[in-house]
């Protein structure tokens, strides 16, 4: 699943997933001076046409052995850390996407941040941030769990990699999407105010911790407000709760006042 995921971010690698999952090992021809020095160029070319997930790419052939080689260790790679393959099909909102992954579309909230609403000042652009670093890998992502596997609206909580890092502490700037948000100012760090630049790690941060929730009598049949929401609740609301209309859900994504506005 892992090596096909890899493939999935550009139509060209087809081939390379023919031949990791099929095909019958033959024994190497010897190889000339000319071929090795080839080989090793095309391996440097290889390298980088992964990394930057830019296949097909000039200079690297797709059935190439060297190829096929660096995609299956990387793969391998992956499957080593935890992170499960995904294919994001759509992105919600900056710290909200759905994907595909093992044969279902499932919901995602990415761990320990938070970015605007819709309607709220930076909406427009930490939903951008996230399309274009999505984009840029051609939607193929890993994911890894941390703490509690869903939260209270059934979405999976998890980190966003958009690639396959040494370890899961190094290269959160360049591949953990949750960190990138954070980085760029496009979130905050969630139950707290905007994050500063030595702030902790989003992924590393625990969640907000919960309000009792209030009987019945407390909630209105209809409430006016995400503020109202959130002094009632102290939380977002889901649809099919009491109170919950469309107008607190602007992205129709069936949670309402995902954010504390703020004062």
């Amino acid at each position: 699943m892992a090596s096909r995921h890899l493939l999935s971010f550009r139509a060209g690698f087809g081939v390379i997933a023919l031949l990791l999952t099929g095909g019958c090992a033959t024994e190497p021809a010897p190889r000339s001076t000319e071929q090795v020095t080839q080989t090793a160029i095309e391996a440097e070319l290889a390298t980088e046409a992964i990394e930057t997930r830019t296949l097909p790419a000039d200079g690297v052939e797709l059935d190439s052995p060297v190829l096929v080689d660096l995609v299956a260790a990387e793969a391998a790679r992956a499957e080593a850390l935890g992170l499960v393959p995904a294919q994001v099909v759509r992105v919600v909102d900056g710290d909200t996407i759905d994907v595909e992954v093992n044969g279902a579309t499932e919901r995602i909230r990415l761990i320990g941040i938070d970015t605007p609403e819709r309607g709220a000042a930076g909406f427009a652009e930490a939903t951008a941030f996230t399309q274009d670093a999505i984009d840029a890998v051609g939607g193929a992502v890993y994911l890894a769990p941390d703490g509690a596997d869903r939260d209270r609206f059934d979405r999976l909580r998890r980190n966003v990699w958009l690639g396959v890092p040494a370890d899961l502490e190094s290269q959160q700037s360049e591949l953990l999407l949750n960190q990138m948000l954070l980085d760029s100012g496009h979130a905050m760090l969630w139950g707290t105010g905007p994050a500063s630049d030595d702030a902790a790690p989003g992924p590393a941060t625990p969640g907000p911790t919960t309000s009792p929730e209030p009987d019945e009598s407390e909630i209105p049949t209809r409430f006016r407000n995400c503020a109202q929401v959130w002094e009632v609740l102290g939380r977002p609301i889901r649809e099919g709760e009491r109170g919950f209309h469309s107008g607190l859900d602007r992205d129709s994504d069936g949670v309402g006042c995902e954010s504390r506005p703020r004062n």
